[in-house]
């Protein structure tokens, strides 16, 4: 390791920059923390691979926790309008969104955030001292900082699942965090597997255009990618090699003559099991850590986004000694997600559903 000296110290470090990750970073550095989020790709940075679904409509809570952590200030509402980032949106709260869009967005914001510096780094090693934190990367790299949020995503001890045959790999084609894995349980946090599964998406001059897409058997088919002519299989989630998707797929009206552009695939990953960081997403045995979305066990990209928000900003106010419950009484929708984070034994976690799974 470098002399102590020589490394760059920071008063917040983010391990991830998804919807979390991104969240956390710029909420800290909007705080007054001086910020480093680093990430395993920077051209993936803030992009959704799975479900775009931010909100379910009628009924569902996520409808007031978008109100609730636009109240607080969240940046994913800045992103939601700009335009070609919602897909589909109606009074009653459904919300979906084109994923490539919505993370060209966060790249943008995260990019243009003062206070705030992003790199592409693996990172293999995260570390203790008397001022916070080490953390280490596969290039030999070091850094310290006061408080760490880790919002690794579906990249912990990462599988790919794609048609039976399983690769190591926290998306597809992506390099999985494994070595940070291995810290966090060297370090004594219990991690448990679960599945992340995404739906398959369709070429769009396939489709029978006359049809109806919202058909008997609950599927429809949204806008995902334009500049790309895709089409998302919301709710064909399938198994199999890509000729068994196919099959199953073609069963349904208006897709006879689909061809599937990108299959359905599950990533099998680890993320944080109850009981070991309270409602401030804090380690109870390792203060100044922090978790924030995946990672922690959320399900909903609109979910870890609030978690990353709530990491960000508590990371920075606990550098200024100045560690509080800082939510406004209201947040009804918030601080019940983060006591499910904390103490629900079932994972992953959801508010949309007292149920199990997402």
């Amino acid at each position: 390791m470098n002399d102590p000296m020589d490394i760059p110290a920071f008063d917040v470090l983010v391990i991830g920059a998804g919807p979390a990750g991104s969240e956390a970073s710029m909420a800290a550095a909007g705080a007054g923390a001086h910020t480093l989020c680093l990430t395993i790709n920077l051209d993936m940075v803030g992009y959704p691979p799975a479900t775009p679904a931010l909100v379910d409509g009628p009924g569902d809570p996520r409808v007031l926790l978008l109100e609730e952590m636009t109240a607080l200030g969240g940046r994913l509402p800045d992103a939601l309008a700009r335009e070609g980032v919602v897909v589909y949106g109606d009074p009653a709260g459904k919300l979906l969104v084109d994923r490539r869009q919505l993370g060209l967005a966060y790249k943008e914001m995260l990019e243009n955030e003062a206070g705030l510096d992003l790199r592409q780094a693996l990172v293999t090693s995260l570390e203790p001292s008397t001022d916070g934190w080490i953390v280490g990367t596969k290039l030999g790299e070091h850094f310290s900082a006061a408080s760490v949020v880790i919002a690794a995503g579906t990249f912990l001890q990462a599988s790919v699942d794609d048609g039976g045959s399983v690769v190591p790999g926290g998306r597809i084609g992506e390099i999985p965090a494994n070595a940070l894995a291995k810290t966090l349980q060297n370090a004594g946090f219990h991690l448990v597997e679960v599945e992340a599964a995404t739906m398959p998406r369709l070429g769009i001059r396939s489709l029978d255009h006359e049809v109806d897409y919202k058909s008997k058997r609950g599927h429809r088919l949204l806008e995902d990618g334009r500049q790309l002519g895709e089409m998302l299989g919301y709710g064909l989630e399938s198994h199999g090699n890509r000729d068994s998707q196919l099959h199953l797929l073609r069963e349904h009206a208006g897709l006879s003559e689909a061809w599937i552009t990108r299959p359905s695939y599950s990533v099998f990953h680890y993320i944080l099991a109850a009981g070991q960081i309270d409602t401030n997403l804090e380690s109870q045995a390792l203060p100044g850590l922090f978790f924030a979305g995946r990672a922690a066990g959320s399900c909903n990209y609109l979910e870890a986004a609030t978690l990353g928000l709530l990491t960000g900003r508590r990371a920075a106010m606990r550098q200024r000694a100045r560690i509080a419950n800082n939510l406004i009484p209201d947040t009804i929708c918030i601080i019940k997600l983060c006591r499910r984070i904390a103490e629900q034994e079932s994972r992953p976690v959801t508010i949309r559903t007292d149920d199990t799974g997402c």
